[in-house]
């Protein structure tokens, strides 16, 4: 299949984009109802903090991923960011962020709040279907998920999981933060061209006991899944310099 053109972020210049959730959880952006399961840490202290406390520490030098750790410069893509995304914390430490969620008015907050903030990285914000990403195969770095792949029905799951994999550079991480650790694996491991770092997935400390940190590395050039078919995402694009 013949891809869109891209943009130098990487976004597609026009379309419409199939969405992977229900309205209703469209509504509980517009009437100020954030459906993130981390949303009262998250609401206390800002986008920053939530990066800060979900992925700085594996982020470091001392990272429970070793060598696997993500470090800038990187292209990252943010599945499902809502309205508090990672992005802003990990474009401050000099990651380039593409966020994406399936919320126009998640994706028009998240871009509100991260222009008040400066850093020498970049984010880029877009409406998306994780079932259907509008990116090129490689086109990234790293991936991360807070919470995205425990929104979808499991139907979409294997789905979803492929179109990340397909997304990644060889070498590239899916680094993902779920408490549905035995579905995500159960998918995870039936999608061919990466493998499951060793040493995770584990407890993030600090956050909840029953919250696992998962991370996969691309493998290579071979498939992921055949690409699904959806007709041309139009995506509403909002840039960022931090």
């Amino acid at each position: 299949m013949e891809l869109a053109p891209r943009s130098r972020s990487g976004l597609p210049p026009g379309g419409r984009t199939h969405l992977a959730r229900p309205p209703a959880g469209r509504q509980r952006y517009a009437t100020g109802q954030g459906s993130e399961w981390y949303a009262a840490r998250s609401v206390a202290f800002g986008g920053s903090a939530v990066y800060s406390v979900n992925l700085g520490s594996v982020c470091g030098p001392d990272s429970p991923l070793g060598e696997a750790a993500l470090r800038p410069p990187c292209r990252v893509l943010e599945l499902g960011c809502g309205d508090k995304p990672l992005a802003p914390g990990m474009a401050a430490d000099g990651f380039s962020v593409v966020a994406v969620d399936f919320s126009e008015e998640a994706v028009r907050q998240a871009s509100g709040s991260s222009g008040r903030r400066r850093g020498p990285g970049r984010v880029d914000y877009a409406a998306a279907d994780v079932r259907a990403l509008p990116f090129a195969g490689g086109s990234f770095g790293a991936v991360v998920d807070k919470g995205c792949f425990d929104a979808l029905r499991s139907a979409h799951c294997a789905q979803a999981l492929g179109e990340v994999c397909r997304v990644l550079q060889p070498g590239g991480r899916f680094v993902c933060i779920s408490n549905a650790e035995q579905l995500l694996r159960a998918h995870a491991r039936r999608v061919p061209g990466w493998s499951c770092v060793p040493g995770a997935p584990f407890v993030l400390a600090g956050v909840d006991d029953e919250v696992f940190l998962h991370c996969y590395r691309r493998l290579g050039h071979e498939a992921c899944h055949a690409r699904p078919s959806h007709d041309g995402p139009v995506f509403h694009h909002h840039h960022h310099q931090q």
